[in-house]
């Protein structure tokens, strides 16, 4: 569990401005996601080291195991650093599930940072941004801990759901950065 105090200071230098309430939060293990239509930040503190969290971000074929809504999820390109990952989500919407498939080019900067950008998709046609991971400094050198952040801008192509898109995209985006963080901890633990 997240549970063990890191400073303010580290708080407030390693993310977006975030009130004290949600610093709190953040401490407690919880997602926090900033911004508003189509541009947000997720954050999440992850008791766990860099090498995990980047495994966990880059496991792109074990996606539906573990990511909410994700029902398959595969790689079908890969050039150095660069993979093109095609994931297909469904969704419950207004009392019918919706199906979409993308596909995203994502280029690897290991260990801290993963760009992606949408190459295709259903229903959307804007999606990009990184992924990084941050170490955090703390007092229990045997406990590391880490900061996994998204910084994303999307938009859809929904027709009759255009309107609710950027709401449902910012539940999935905290649902899914706390479905992360529980994959990286449950693997963390499993080495020690």
């Amino acid at each position: 569990m997240t549970a063990s105090l890191i400073s303010t200071q580290v708080l407030a230098d390693l993310t977006p401005p975030l009130s004290p309430a949600e610093q709190d939060r953040l401490q407690q293990g919880q997602a926090i996601v900033t911004g508003s239509n189509g541009s947000y930040v997720g954050v999440v503190l992850v008791s766990a080291g860099v090498e995990t969290a980047w495994d966990v971000l880059t496991d792109y074929e074990s996606f539906a195991n573990f990511l909410p809504n994700v029902s398959s999820s595969r790689v079908l390109e890969t050039e150095g650093d660069r993979k093109v990952v095609e994931r297909v989500d469904v969704r419950n919407v207004l009392l019918m599930n919706l199906e979409s498939r993308i596909c995203t080019e994502s280029i690897e900067n290991q260990p801290e940072q993963i760009d992606f950008r949408l190459v295709e998709g259903d229903h959307i046609k804007k999606l990009e941004g990184f992924w990084q991971i941050q170490p955090v400094e703390q007092s229990k050198p045997n406990a590391p801990q880490v900061l996994v952040s998204q910084t994303v801008a999307a938009d859809a192509d929904a027709g009759f759901l255009q309107g609710a898109f950027h709401g449902l995209f910012e539940n999935s985006l905290e649902d899914s950065l706390n479905a992360l963080r529980q994959e990286i901890e449950r693997r963390s633990q499993s080495i020690h």
